[in-house]
């Protein structure tokens, strides 16, 4: 497998295709979804994103309790 760093040029040309097509997304989205069911649906499809992506890489996730407690008055 290729280093992440062999692949950059390709990464740098995703990331203003995701954040253009962000705000077409957003108002195609609003026209058929309430704000909040947006949301949702962003979250949903991120958090599916991410969890292929830990699939993928075959790393191994910690939940260590002390971290999860530190973050949890963000909620």
């Amino acid at each position: 497998m290729k280093s992440l760093f062999s692949n950059i040029h390709l990464l740098l040309l995703t990331v203003p295709v995701f954040w253009g097509t962000s705000y077409v997304a957003a108002k195609i989205g609003m026209q058929d979804l309430l704000p909040l069911n947006l949301v949702i649906v962003r979250f949903i499809i991120a958090s599916l994103l991410f969890s292929l992506i830990l699939l993928l890489k075959k790393k191994e996730v910690i939940l260590i309790r002390k971290m999860f407690l530190s973050f949890s008055y963000l909620v």
